[in-house]
C-alpha cells in the first residue's frame, strides 16, 4: 500500500515478456482424473516505467502463444496501476 500511495502518474506497460518452462516431475502424479509426468508453468513479466511485475499460471504452451499473439498488444500502453482496465481489455480480446 505504500507504493501505490506514493505513485506519480499513469506507468504504462511498455511490454510483456512471455515464457513456458515444462519441468519433469519425480515420477507419476494424478488426481483420480489425469495422470501426468510433467508440469507446465507460464510465466509473464510485464515491464514499464522502470518497474517489472511477474505473473505466473499452469497450462499447455499454447498458453503462452496466446498471451505472446493476442493479450500482449492489448495490454501495451495500459495503466500498470489499474490492473481491473487490463484484465477487462484481455477479456474483451479472447471473446468468442
Amino acid at each position: 500500500m505504500a507504493v501505490a500511495a506514493g505513485r506519480a502518474g499513469k506507468v504504462e506497460v511498455a511490454g510483456l515478456q512471455v515464457a513456458a518452462y515444462t519441468v519433469p516431475t519425480d515420477g507419476p502424479e494424478s488426481d483420480a482424473t489425469l495422470q501426468w509426468d510433467s508440469t507446465t508453468a507460464v510465466i509473464v513479466r510485464a515491464h514499464g516505467g522502470g518497474e517489472a511485475g511477474l505473473g505466473y499460471t499452469y497450462g499447455p504452451e499454447a498458453v503462452a502463444r496466446v498471451a505472446e499473439s493476442q493479450l500482449a498488444d492489448v495490454v501495451a500502453g495500459a495503466d500498470a496501476w489499474s490492473p481491473q482496465a487490463g484484465w477487462a481489455a484481455m477479456q474483451r480480446a479472447l471473446r468468442n
